[in-house]
This record gives C-alpha cells, structure tokens and sequence, in this order.
C-alpha cells in the first residue's frame, strides 16, 4: 500500500467523525427539552399535531410538544411545552383553546393560552390542565352531522311553510308596526316609572302572588264561600221579623245563662274529676285498640275455616277417635324412637364436613368434565393379600405386617384432614384408631351405644 493512500484513508475517516460529530450536535440542539410541560386530556384533537405554536396575547411563548392517543383511540393526551420565561408561572384557571389558523385555514393550528388571574395558586411543572380549562373546536363535519335527512326535512317543511305564514299576516304586521311606537313609547314610561321604585315593586309583585295563591288554593272553594254567603244573606232577609223578636228576646235569655253558669260550673268541676279518674282507662284502651282491631280481623277471615274443620270433625268424629286411640298406643315407641333418633342425630352432626365431601366427590367424580375440559377418572385398588382364604386377618394382625398402613375405625370427625375430633358417646374415641381394639374384631356381634340402651329400658318402663 502506497503512502498517499493511506493519508487519503486517514482524511477520509477523520471528515466522517466530524460529519457525524456535527449532525450530533444539529439533532441535539433541534430538540430542545427545555420549557415547563404541561398536558391535558381531550375527547378530540383533530389536525393537532406536535410542533405547532402555543400563543399568548399573540406571543408565541411555547409549541405542542407531543400529542399521545389513550383510550384504545377514543381520546388524545396533549402535552405543551411553555418555553418562554416570562410567561411562566401560569396561574390557575388558565384558558387554553385550540385555534383555528385562519377563517379558512384548517390545518395551521395553534393553542391559545388566555392567563388568568395572578396573585393565587400556579400550575406546577408537568401539571394536568383541567378539562374544562382546555377546549377543541367544533368542527365542520360535526356541525355538518347534525343536519341528518330528518333535520333537512323538518327545516325544508319550516321554511315552505313560513313564506305563505308570512303572505297572510302581512297586513296584520303592517298595522301593528305602524301602531308599536306609540304603545312602545307608553310602555317605556310605566317601565321606567316601576323600575324608579324596585323596593316598591318587589314588595307589590310578593303581596299579589301571596295573594293569588291563596285564591288559587280557595278555588272551587271561594266560590262555594260566596254561594253560600248570598243564600245566608237571603234568608236573613226572609226571616227579618224573626230576627228582631229574637233579639228583644235575647237580655231575659242572658239572665238566665248567667244563673245556670254557677251551678254549671259545678257539674263541669266534676266533670272534670271523673275526666281525670277515666284518662289512664281511655289510653290504655287506645293502646288495647289496635291489636283488637287486628285480633277481631284476623277471628272474622278464619271464622269460615273453622266452621268448615268443625263441620269435618263432627261428620269424621269416629275416624278421629280411632287414629288418637292407635296414636296413644304408639306413643312411648315413638317416644323411644324420638329419643334414639336424637341421640343418633346428635351422632351424625359432627360427621357434616365428611358427608358433604363425599357428595360433592362422588358427584364430581360421575361427571365427564370439571367444567373447564374433558378429564378421565380411574380408581385403582389394591387388597390384601390373604395368607389362607380360609383365615381372615384380624386388624391388629394386618397392622403388624404392613407397618406403614394407618388405621381408623369408624374414624373420627376430622381425621381426613389431621385434625380428629374425638366422638366418645358415639363410639368414635381415641380408641378408633387403635387396631388392636377393633370394634368388630373384639365384638362379632354389633350392640346398640349406651345412650340408645338407656332409650330403650326407658320405654319397655
């Protein structure tokens, strides 16, 4: 290899890393992530896109930084980058709108800033801008989309129908024109002349809706009021003679009010006593009266069907009387059979867990699925080998050479799961788990538990 070839190589990649060291410093001096940011959340950002001018007062005093579908595309995160000092803080309650470029224009957009009020709380560097502070506007297609056929229909049949509405009332209009200054003139003085005097005005306005709502509430009634009025009227008139020698009549009828009053007072004064002796008597009757009331209810709905058990009774009296007669025979062997079904329920509750479980196994185990896919169950069984079929092994026996078998008979509540619950009364005591004390190896033939023998010397007594 030449000399000059390979200076020509060395200048060759010495103006390749300043070219590439330049373009570095031209891409990183484009983007400058100076500036506050801000962002907002709108419903649509039609034709916003990132670089576009931020204005206020007609400053550009920042760009649109980034603009971020969310929502699966249903709305647009807007981020601004405020880049002129100045201008920042913005107070809160700052208004920010995407405008328009032009009345034409569509595409040149920008953000208008409109600062509110200084002196109060600011927006802190990567704030959220409320969404009522920041609006988009409507566009052309959506004002377009709201004119549907239905629309267009209704507006073309309003305005055919208008013009010939018109044709017919122009007289009416015209004389009406021709006589509104006048009675527009009069109205302006009774209005001014109102409006001088506003306390006046209210107080008039309140006093006639009081008043008008308490004749709208009379009504029919008032008038009823006044019918009657006018017949009251009539007859007083009718009866005026009357009226007078009742009058005249009325001083010797006080006097003897006046005496009666005294000895009145006397009877109103006992009166009064016995009020005082019977009150404690008329509230608990008040108090009584209602679930009487109900009492009485309740004997009148089921009186027919007392009647008719009566009437069945009376026709099936014999029937009755031999199944009470047997039913009286029978009743200390349904005693005895209460007491031991008890004392065998009292047996089976602590068995609750391990019944239910072995339900819900057998049931999922006949089913072909588990409700997600289909699945094959196999039990495989295992038995004892037997060393004569002729000798059977007792459980003691079996545990001596099968030391890692476990034994359990009848097993304890719990035992399934670690925790046995030792049932002594019902034959399920720590002895259930002892092979050498198996119940049916040391006792052949199965008796009744101690409970169950009390129950039925009971009832042979």
């Amino acid at each position: 290899m030449s000399e000059k070839a390979g200076i020509r190589r060395l200048v060759t990649a010495v103006v390749g890393v300043v070219a590439v060291v330049v373009l570095a410093v031209v891409v990183t001096s484009g983007s400058d992530p100076t500036g506050h940011r801000l962002s907002a959340t709108v419903t649509e950002a039609t034709n916003v896109i990132a670089g576009q001018e931020v204005r206020a007062g007609g400053k550009v005093i920042g760009v649109v930084d980034d603009l971020e579908p969310i929502d699966r595309g249903h709305r647009a995160k807007v981020t601004l980058r405020i880049t002129e000092d100045d201008a920042w803080p913005l107070p809160r309650g700052t208004k920010f709108s995407v405008r328009w470029g032009g009345t034409a224009s569509f595409y040149n957009r920008y953000v208008r800033v409109e600062r509110g009020e200084d002196g109060g709380p600011v927006l802190a560097d990567g704030a959220t801008i409320p969404a009522g502070d920041f609006t988009v506007p409507v566009e052309v297609d959506q004002l377009l989309a709201d004119f549907d056929v239905r629309v267009r229909r209704d507006l073309k049949r309003f305005v055919d129908n208008m013009g010939p509405a018109l044709a017919r009332a122009r007289g009416g209009l015209e004389e009406t024109l021709e006589e509104a200054p006048p009675a527009l003139e009069q109205g302006r003085i009774v209005i001014g002349e109102l409006v001088a005097d506003r306390g006046s005005l209210a107080e008039t306005i309140n006093r006639t809706d009081k008043v008008v709502d308490a004749v709208r509430r009379a009504d029919p009634g008032l008038s009823s009021l006044l019918e009657g009025a006018a017949r009251t009227f009539d007859a007083i008139a009718d009866r005026s003679t009357e009226l007078e020698r009742t009058i005249q009549a009325l001083p010797a009828t006080f006097r003897q009010v006046r005496q009666t009053l005294p000895k009145a007072d006397t009877t109103l004064q006992g009166v009064s006593k016995l009020a005082g002796e019977i009150r404690p008597g008329v509230r608990e009757l008040r108090r009584i009266a209602a679930p009487v009331d109900r009492t009485l209810r309740a004997v009148q709905r089921v009186t027919p069907d007392a009647r008719a058990t009566l009437r069945t009774v009376r026709r099936d009296g014999d029937d009755i009387n031999r199944f009470v007669t047997r039913l009286t025979t029978l009743s200390p062997q349904l005693s005895s059979t209460s007491d031991e079904a008890i004392t065998a329920l009292k047996c089976i509750r602590p068995w609750t867990p391990e019944i239910v479980s072995l339900l819900m196994t057998w049931g999922d185990f006949m089913s072909w699925n588990d409700g997600k896919d289909k699945i094959l169950r196999a039990q495989i069984q295992h038995f004892l080998p037997a060393q004569f079929n002729s000798h059977p092994m007792k459980p003691a026996e079996v545990a001596k050479l099968y030391p890692g078998m476990t034994y359990g008979f009848p097993r304890p509540p719990g035992y399934n799961a670690g925790q046995p619950w030792f049932q002594p009364e019902c034959g399920a005591g720590p002895d259930a788990l002892d092979p050498s004390k198996d119940q049916e190896a040391n006792a052949p033939i199965a008796r009744p538990m101690p409970e169950m023998q009390t129950s039925r010397k009971k009832a042979r007594r």
